[in-house]
């Protein structure tokens, strides 16, 4: 919905000024958030330390934690003569203050509301400003209408229900748009069928892994619960904090986390914020965020800066105002390295005191007041340490495994690659992850590279074999793979579940080499006393409905169509957030012929899969279900995207077969 408005609203709390025009029905606002103090009270000048900006409309509830101070605004109504506004304020503790008001404001009239105190030593106000806004909200999953982009965030799930209702307790409604479900120390909150609802059980086993390790070195008695929120996208009512993917609200224990196909970034920064301000009061982001970030790899990366040049010194940057504007990720890194160098060479003990003690405007006299040397004198300390960081081997495994966690498949790669550089020992079981994380990542001839490093005993294994094997068939090397399927299956070391997906893969390439009869007999060898996974069995069937339906055979096709989607549709009953699961269902109904209903699960396949082994094969379903829809300029979209897009080699086989004719089949009865 576009909404035009036409006046700016200007309310001072402290000395408060409030210029109001008319303005049309429908109205959205920009909503700036400024905390200004007094530093000398013989002036009366006035200086911002700390921002936060929000997009409402009226009826919507806008949080922001600017200074010491948590907001709630709501623009309840807007008529033609006067604006009605819900404000609440509460500082932190321990010199606690709340200001609630409901203003009704007359247009053009000027309004002041009381003052507050800043630290005790400093008189401060907030500023909250109300603009014109001309445009939709990015994320607006209050709104009875919608928005555009909602679309993207969250996906229909058909038949099953949604993920958060199989678990340990059922999910409750908090309100119009939030789940909640606790967990040992947060209470986690979700949107429904987002993929923060698909991802909710390793959402939480992070967050109480890393509220673990906080707890551990801080040791600050936490009893309250954090509300996590883990946010498909930055949702309007919440002042996300700059150059993040999270946002805080400490007077209330909420953090937010931002948990979508692009960003994964899910922390224990937002929920070891709240417990600093809550429990120790204010203090300058600068220094407050970068004791949060205790846990994260900041030294490595503040080497990695410092070697180009572009790592910043936190000095220069000290106030919120400074700190939230600086234009991307080198400033926290470079905070959280500095603070965690401070404590860890000048104790725990000495940085409580400065915390206690500093704010946006004292940091050249509170660092000798602490420490006897300057902020400047410790930073060039810090500066020299951070040439000499040594990468250790188990802390690069540990923020590799973290990354993969949290879908940071490069991140990963890149530090397991430094663990095998500098690691001494045997790294085959480093390499065995990296040759994962390559094949994870569709770089199959990186993985197969790294699987030749490998010593005997993990190069010979059935199941690394069996992924070599699969990596050189899906990079294209079809004579390479069958003879290492040759081998692997002539071994009779190897075990009954390698074996019969083995026989699986080597199927599924002779069925992409158009050689039918050598993969239907590879295809019937697994079956009598197998113990290949339920998958296999609905891989077996997809793949030799679709040679039954190329040779005529439809009455048979049929059959084996039904039976994978019968099988898959039980398995997704105990994994619902298994993208490759909607894409099997969605490849079965594409083979029986029920394109519409294919796409009700292709299109959940496609919101919930980025693997590119599985990508390409759900551009080739999509183009299919299009095809039979007689869509075909969009089924050829779909079969170039799967040409131009890194997935696999039968994938791309199968994309230029069908860029040269459609896709047909009769309808199932």
């Amino acid at each position: 919905m576009r909404l035009a408005l036409r006046t700016a609203v200007w309310i001072v709390l402290g000395t408060l000024i409030c210029p109001i025009g008319v303005q049309a029905a429908e109205e959205m606002f920009h909503t700036r958030i400024r905390y200004q103090v007094q530093p000398d009270s013989t002036r009366s000048e006035w200086v911002d330390i700390d921002f936060g900006e929000l997009t409402l409309r009226p009826g919507m509830a806008g949080s922001a934690f600017v200074g010491d101070a948590g907001i709630t605004v709501v623009i309840a109504t807007a008529g033609r003569e006067q604006l009605l506004i819900d404000f609440t304020l509460t500082t932190l503790p321990p010199a606690a203050t709340v200001v609630t008001r409901q203003l009704v404001l007359d247009r053009g009239r000027h309004l002041e509301i009381a003052g507050l105190r800043y630290e005790i030593r400093y008189k401060a106000r907030v500023v909250v400003s109300f603009h014109p806004y001309d445009g939709e909200l990015e994320c607006d999953f209050g709104s009875p209408e919608g928005a555009r982009t909602v679309d993207e965030f969250v996906s229909d799930i058909p038949l099953h229900g949604a993920p958060s209702t199989v678990g340990d307790s059922l999910a409750e409604y908090d309100d119009r748009m939030w789940y909640v479900d606790p967990s040992a120390h947060f209470e986690v909150y979700f949107i429904h069928n987002t993929l923060g609802d698909f991802g909710w059980n390793g959402v939480r086993d992070f967050l109480e892994k890393e509220f673990q390790q906080f707890d551990n070195a801080f040791h600050l008695n936490r009893a309250q619960r954090v509300h996590f929120f883990i946010s498909p996208c930055r949702v309007p009512e919440i002042a996300w904090i700059p150059h993040r993917n999270w946002a805080i609200f400490p007077t209330t224990f909420k953090a937010f986390g931002l948990y979508n196909r692009d960003h994964r970034d899910i922390s224990g920064v937002p929920t070891n914020l709240n417990y600093f301000y809550r429990y120790l009061g204010y203090a300058p982001l600068c220094l407050a965020e970068g004791a949060a970030r205790g846990f994260e790899y900041d030294h490595y990366y503040a080497k990695k800066l410092k070697w180009r040049g572009h790592l910043p010194r936190p000095s220069r940057w000290w106030s919120n105002i400074l700190y939230k504007s600086y234009p991307d990720s080198g400033l926290y890194i470079a905070a959280g390295s500095f603070v965690n160098f401070l404590i860890a060479t000048r104790g725990q003990a000495e940085f409580f005191r400065l915390y206690a003690m500093a704010n946006d405007l004292n940091r050249e006299t509170v660092f000798p007041s602490v420490y006897g040397e300057s902020m400047r004198e410790i930073e060039d300390d810090w500066l020299n340490f951070v040439d000499t960081v040594r990468v250790y081997p188990h802390i690069a495994r540990y923020f590799a495994s973290r990354a993969q966690a949290m879908g940071s498949n490069d991140e990963a790669i890149e530090l397991m690659e430094v663990v095998i550089d500098i690691d001494t020992a045997d790294v085959s079981k480093e390499k065995d992850d990296l040759s994962l994380l390559y094949f994870i990542g569709g770089q199959y001839d990186k993985a197969v590279d790294v699987i030749l490093t490998m010593n005997d005993r993990y190069r010979n294994a059935g199941r690394v074999r069996q992924m070599g094997s699969v990596a050189l068939f899906f990079g294209g090397r079809i004579d390479s793979a069958r003879t290492a399927f040759g081998d692997l299956l002539a071994d009779e070391k190897v075990s009954e579940q390698v074996r019969s997906a083995a026989y699986l893969i080597l199927g599924w390439l002779e069925k992409t080499e158009g050689n039918f009869d050598v993969a239907d007999s590879l295809f019937s060898i697994p079956e009598p006393g197998t113990r290949g996974t339920m998958l296999d069995h609905i891989e077996i069937a997809l793949h030799r409905g679709q040679m039954r339906r190329a040779e005529g055979k439809d009455a048979e096709a049929d059959s084996l169509f039904r039976l994978a989607l019968q099988v898959t549709l039980g398995v997704l009953q105990s994994r619902p957030g298994g993208g490759d699961l909607y894409l099997r269902i969605g490849e079965a109904y594409v083979g029986l012929g029920h394109a519409d209903t294919a796409l009700i699960y292709l299109d959940v396949a496609e919101f919930l899969e980025q693997r590119p082994y599985y990508v390409g094969r759900l551009l080739n379903a999509l183009g299919n279900a299009h095809d039979l829809l007689n869509m075909r300029d969009f089924a050829l979209e779909f079969y170039r995207e799967a040409l131009e897009t890194p997935t696999s080699y039968p994938a791309r086989a199968d994309a230029r077969k069908y860029l040269q004719r459609p896709y047909r089949v009769e309808p199932a009865s």
